[in-house]
């Protein structure tokens, strides 16, 4: 058993996607001795995904496929009456924001980030705004920062950090509990296209939830294994990820698809597992 477990571990170190792969095809009974022996995964929990955490020093993460995700505070000021505060969702650039929420209401936003929900106007106009970044190479400075901080240059753009800056303004006293049910500004998560993966079908990056594609990219990634995989195999085993499949209900999906997040603070061998 132990040799079978050394083998299994030295195939994925060496051969990168095909190693890890291989896990599926050793067995019920080496899958349960390779659990046995492996430390259990520590993958945040939904109601983790969905805070958002306001400490001086934070772990970052990193998510795939489409999930919905809060994250850590990176800004947090007042200019009465008004509350900004900023939410770093993903390290590293994402595709875009499928949707958003502000504690459990889905909002949508206009074409100046206000959002537009009746609930939350007040006096004839919305009393929250929303400005979402992808964290794009070529992307700016968010503005609502840059026009109300002095500290916040144009050199603050951002790149390679997704998220958003809220900014939360006082509402009539009347409209107060509508506005912010919970007393006070609202907890921002957003239902993300994660982060994109190199495709050597199309030889491009994209955003995807094929799973062939989301592990060859952690493991090439500095954030993951940083090891080199064998582009042919992966190749091969996305198109095996990207087959239709009929499940229980008579859906039509497809055969394997990965969609979650890790944090920084898990190990390698944690966020493998």
């Amino acid at each position: 058993g132990a040799a079978l477990a050394g083998f299994q571990a030295a195939a994925f170190l060496t051969t990168g996607l095909g190693g890890l792969l291989l896990n599926v095809g050793l067995g019920i009974g080496l899958n349960y001795l390779a659990q046995a022996l492996m430390p259990r995964p520590q993958s945040p929990s939904p109601t983790q995904r969905f805070a958002n955490l306001r400490q001086p020093v934070q772990d970052r993460t990193k998510a795939y496929g489409l999930i919905r995700i809060g994250g850590p505070v990176f800004f947090w000021q007042a200019i009465a009456p008004m509350r900004f505060y900023g939410v770093i969702v993903n390290t590293g650039e994402i595709d875009g924001f499928q949707s958003r929420y502000l504690d459990e209401r889905e909002v949508t936003l206009d074409g100046s980030d206000y959002v537009t929900n009746s609930e939350f106007q007040s006096g004839g106009r919305s009393r929250v705004t929303v400005q979402e970044f992808t964290g794009a190479s070529g992307q700016t400075a968010p503005t609502l920062l840059l026009n109300n901080f002095t500290e916040w240059t144009s050199a603050h753009k951002m790149t390679g950090l997704a998220g958003a800056v809220i900014v939360a303004e006082n509402s009539a006293a009347e409209d107060f509990s509508t506005v912010y049910p919970s007393g006070r500004e609202p907890v921002y998560t957003a239902v993300i296209r994660g982060t994109k993966c190199y495709d050597p079908r199309t030889t491009s990056t994209s955003w995807t939830k094929n799973a062939a594609l989301i592990i060859a990219d952690w493991i090439t990634s500095a954030d993951g294994l940083g090891r080199e995989v064998d582009w042919d195999l992966v190749e091969a085993e996305a198109d095996i990820c990207d087959e239709n499949v009929t499940n229980r209900a008579g859906a039509t999906i497809k055969r394997w698809e990965l969609c979650g997040a890790y944090n920084f603070s898990e190990t390698r061998e944690g966020v493998r597992a």
